[in-house]
């Protein structure tokens, strides 16, 4: 018997004779808690044209899915049969995934958006039992650099529930645009969230392609965003980046600036010197931004950025020295520290949980922040060593703004190549510190990145993150890799492609050499 192709991989699948046949008298029965999965899995195959009834506490049904109390909140177990399938889970959480499965399980047509006449909608007959590696399974999308519309991120995060990731990192701002509106402070968005024109090319070019771009979220929008994702055990992380990487938010309100000028929106890509002051006003309107985010979003997770954050504009400022000295910020790199610290009281009095990139794990960091290692694995080991939990991020295996191969005539993308073979075969894991068997630490999971300067449109987000996003689920999710990993996992991508392509998603082509980078 054929090993069914699933991406990710599940701990423990097996092959066990007949299948079961979805036909016209299929029923979806349910317990009371698993319901809305129910209603999810109906609306999901719905392509198949069947009518599909959801019955609550009918304890008939060639669908099964019922909640048992055993295990972790997202392990389940699926068998299939002549007699039908049946999804066990502790927890809805673990009945989503599930339904993902089976959704594998099916034909390639059952992802397509409309019916496909003349399939037989088979399930083949398995067991799988199956839990996450890791709890941090995700992708970050910046859309400061490109605004993303949001029917485009639903059917992203649509993406992700499929892949059994859990987590979508929205990185609201930066130097090129603010796109999360705060009603407080309306020139975020009616300033900062457009810019005149964009660069061509890599960073420090000087050539521009005279076209005007923008766009931001109501807070209306990113509420039914949150609300879609959640029905799909997505988790939106938000991250408004401070204090650096705010030009768009200084073309606003100059005045938070350390001198006071007037700003731009950002047209060039790279890193730029502007950097919020510490007034207390200041301090005032970073708190109220945060208010209204935390309005927004539930995440138990929210992330305040801490990244490429120069201090050339602080030592130059005498105003900015002489409240150093009022605060009592010791040496030219306190001040850094200092804004993160503030930040991280402010949202851990208010019961959520601080995530910062590397460079923000100082000394100062509060030990429940989250590092997120973007610098490189190192950098994830150090910070569990010295007793904080990461979620790795290393641009080396997980930036997905990186060039897929090598192959010659591509779209612009950053100079590096990252392939899914070596995605695949990376282990986001690091090893215990000194041998022991208890780091202080912990390594949560993982995410791929995608940076957008040169990702203008869905589509072109899309080619960067497939099948990539697809390989780095498979080590978010799945057993470490083995010998034969790359191998295994190609097998079942060729036939993953195919789901991709029901549902029109873009993607690179990889041979899976490594190439230059």
């Amino acid at each position: 018997m054929t090993q069914p192709a699933l991406v990710p991989e599940p701990a423990e699948l097996e092959t066990v004779g007949e299948g079961y046949l979805l036909g016209p008298g299929t029923v979806i029965a349910c317990d009371v808690g698993a319901r809305e999965a129910a209603e999810l899995l109906r609306e999901y195959l719905a392509v198949t044209g069947l009518p599909l009834p959801v019955r609550v506490d009918d304890q008939q049904g060639g669908i099964q899915l019922r909640l048992t109390g055993d295990g972790g909140d997202e392990a389940y177990r699926l068998t299939s049969g002549p007699g039908g399938v049946r999804v066990e889970a502790a927890a809805p959480a673990g009945l989503r995934h599930g339904i993902q499965t089976l959704r594998q399980l099916l034909p390639p047509e059952v992802f397509d958006t409309t019916a496909s006449p003349g399939v037989t909608w088979a399930v083949p007959g398995v067991r799988v039992a199956d839990r996450p590696r890791f709890s941090w399974r995700g992708s970050h999308l910046d859309v400061g650099r490109h605004f993303m519309p949001l029917d485009f991120l639903h059917r992203y995060v649509e993406l992700l529930a499929q892949h059994k990731l859990n987590r979508l990192h929205l990185h609201l701002t930066e130097d090129q645009g603010w796109r999360f509106e705060v009603r407080r402070y309306p020139r975020l968005t009616e300033v900062g969230a457009w810019r005149a024109e964009s660069e061509r090319g890599l960073a420090g070019t000087g050539d521009y392609d005279g076209t005007p771009h923008g766009g931001w979220y109501s807070q209306d929008d990113l509420r039914e965003l949150v609300t879609f994702a959640d029905r799909r055990g997505v988790l939106v992380v938000p991250e408004i980046d401070l204090p650096g990487h705010v030009t768009a938010a200084l073309a606003a309100y100059p005045e938070l600036g350390v001198d006071g000028r007037p700003h731009e929106v950002a047209r060039d890509w790279g890193i730029f010197t502007s950097v919020l002051n510490i007034e207390e006003s200041t301090m005032t309107f970073v708190e109220q931004v945060l208010e209204e985010l935390l309005d927004v979003f539930p995440s138990p997770f929210i992330h305040i950025g801490g990244d490429e954050c120069p201090t050339t504009e602080w030592e130059a400022d005498a105003r900015v020295q002489e409240r150093k000295r009022e605060l009592g910020i010791d040496g030219p790199g306190g001040i850094q520290p200092w804004f993160t610290a503030r930040m991280c009281a402010f949202l851990i009095e208010r019961g959520r949980r601080p995530v910062v990139w590397d460079e923000a794990a100082t000394p100062a960091l509060d030990p429940r922040a989250v590092v997120m290692a973007w610098r490189g694995a190192d950098r994830g080991a150090d910070a569990v060593a010295r007793g904080w939990d990461v979620v790795m991020a290393p641009q080396e295996r997980t930036y997905f703004d990186w060039y897929a191969d090598d192959s010659p005539g591509q779209p612009i993308a950053q100079p590096w190549v990252t392939t899914v073979r070596q995605v695949v075969e990376w282990d986001p894991d690091v090893e215990p510190v000194g041998g022991s068997e208890d780091p202080r630490g912990r390594v949560l999971g993982t995410q791929g990145q995608l940076w957008t300067e040169f990702m203008a449109t869905p589509r072109r987000v899309e080619e960067m993150a497939f099948p990539r996003l697809s390989a780095l689920a498979e080590r978010a999710w799945s057993p470490p890799p083995g010998e034969g990993a790359w191998d295994g996992f190609a097998a079942r991508l060729a036939v993953h492609q195919r789901r991709l392509d029901a549902q029109g998603v873009h993607r690179s082509v990889d041979t899976g050499s490594t190439g230059r980078g």
